[in-house]
């Protein structure tokens, strides 16, 4: 059955929201597998709020939007940055039924749900690439929760995107031999192309940069709140990037303003081209998050031979910061936060062999291996072919 399908190749349709950007070099590369035949399946075509991600008319991988029903006002979430609308792909099983695929994977509950009957009607495997952390999953109702565990025992294979994930698993009951580690990773060779250290004058200040949409739950008023409390060599001797753009724009700059935070500068929208150069531009960076399933960004920053001072509330947290390249810390506390960046500030002598370590560890998290994790999570479901 399996070689009559599809002249011996495995067929896979990834179904997800959106296409970040983040994502493309993943399922360009999952593509270019010779025992693979990928078809993506979006059920929204862009986010107005955020550039560059749109399906583009051509991409290097089949991928087709399938839109569904629109729940929700459409309104940008001040908290998480999110889209306020969801759309519910309620036709999904029509469109995966014309490529007739061997396994499925999806990445929320509700995907899940539309796409169960491409199990009870085609045999098909379905797998779910999992994001949940038990840190994001408490702002979910009790009964919220209970729901989606019951939904996630429907998949036959998991795709845990860290560390924290595999503990949610763990708590709703998922035995780890059901899953396949498959962590987050971006590209890393733009940012390897870096070197480092770069040499810079005795007057000229560090740069410390921290990246991310400028919404509340990104943690940037903690931070402006924690870099105003350091003392005047501090900072005199160091200025913050904030890069990103979104509601809390205004707020926060004003918010600078009255502090009379001068040297605290904001850069807006940045592509990734210009990310990299200003990743290398950069000394130390900081990741304030109050709630992130992953946090991309971090990976680029490591990639680039950056120290990380890194909020315990992102999900990379745990697999990415070590002693050797940064630090952990709670954002919520004032304390602490204040604390981090003085003691980072001491430490200025290691910058430079942390950015080593940054690197070291960052090869780990590549794209290849989360390529092989998820053919691998595959094969595994679909066997005996």
């Amino acid at each position: 059955m399996y070689k009559e399908r599809n002249n011996g190749k495995l067929k896979l349709a990834i179904v997800q929201p959106v296409l970040a950007p983040v994502q493309r070099s993943f399922l360009e590369r999952m593509n270019e597998c010779p025992d693979l035949s990928l078809k993506v399946f979006v059920t929204t075509h862009s986010l107005k709020h955020r550039k560059g991600w749109e399906v583009r008319h051509k991409e290097n991988f089949s991928v087709e939007v399938v839109g569904g029903l629109v729940i929700g006002q459409g309104k940008i979430d001040q908290k998480t940055g999110g889209f306020g609308s969801r759309v519910v792909p309620v036709n999904i099983y029509v469109a995966i039924r014309r490529f007739r695929p061997h396994a499925v994977i999806v990445t929320n509950a509700t995907e899940l749900l539309c796409v169960l009957p491409c199990r009870w009607l085609g045999g098909t495997k379905l797998g779910l690439a999992v994001e949940d952390t038990p840190h994001t999953i408490s702002f979910l109702s009790p009964l919220s929760q209970s729901i989606k565990k019951l939904i996630y025992r429907l998949a036959d294979f998991f795709l845990p995107h860290s560390k924290q994930t595999e503990e949610y698993l763990r708590t709703i009951g998922i035995p780890e031999y059901r899953t396949e580690k498959a962590r987050w990773s971006v590209d890393n060779q733009p940012y390897f192309r870096i070197r480092r250290p770069r040499e810079k004058s005795n007057h000229e200040p560090n740069m410390w940069i921290s990246v991310g949409a400028l919404v509340r739950g990104k943690g940037f008023k903690e931070l402006l709140e924690a870099w105003s409390h350091q003392g005047p060599e501090f900072l005199s001797s160091n200025r913050l990037l904030i890069v990103g753009e979104g509601p809390e724009e205004k707020p926060l700059r004003e918010m600078a303003k009255q502090a009379r935070l001068s040297s605290v500068e904001f850069s807006g929208h940045r592509s990734p081209e210009e990310l990299v150069d200003l990743y290398a531009e950069s000394d130390v960076f900081v990741f304030p998050t109050l709630r992130d399933i992953w946090g991309l960004v971090v990976n680029e920053a490591m990639a680039s031979g950056l120290p990380i001072i890194c909020s315990k509330y992102a999900g990379c947290s745990s697999d990415l910061i070590r002693g050797t390249n940064g630090a952990i810390f709670d954002p919520k506390n004032p304390i602490i936060f204040n604390e981090i960046l003085g003691v980072f500030w001491s430490n200025r002598d290691k910058w430079d062999s942390m950015g080593i370590s940054s690197r070291h560890i960052i090869s780990e998290y590549s794209i290849d291996r989360r390529v092989l994790a998820f053919v691998s999570a595959i094969k595994r479901s679909v066997q005996p072919y």
